[in-house]
């Protein structure tokens, strides 16, 4: 299957150039596209309308032992907010589970304070 993207960027445009439009690392992603049988027999993925193409920045991951350790110093500070968004990161960025419940207890903990 191809993705045709009409009307994005001039066809007889460079690759060099064409990273500008479209970035390495970013994902593309596709509001309401269709799909078009050609006359060749390939089934094609298309877009007409370039306000369809959306762009998403790929998250780095990030070492979960060290949100969990923020958590832990907003914890301490008593910023309980910033403490349940840090281990909630880590809880993103890990998928062991010893990790994760040392993390939901410890924002079971803020729980309980506030």
């Amino acid at each position: 299957m191809n993705l045709n993207l009409y009307n994005q960027v001039d066809y007889k445009i460079s690759f060099d150039k064409l990273e500008k439009f479209f970035p390495k690392g970013v994902e593309i992603g596709v509001k309401n596209p269709y799909l078009k049988v050609t006359q060749a027999g390939t089934i094609n993925l298309r877009n007409d309308n370039p306000c369809n193409v959306v762009f998403q920045e790929k998250k780095k991951k990030v070492d979960p032992n060290l949100l969990k350790d923020l958590g832990n110093k907003f914890f301490q500070m008593g910023k309980f907010v910033q403490a349940i968004k840090a281990y909630q990161d880590a809880m993103e960025n890990t998928s062991d589970p010893h990790l994760r419940m040392i993390l939901y207890s410890n924002t079971a903990q803020i729980c309980i304070e506030l």
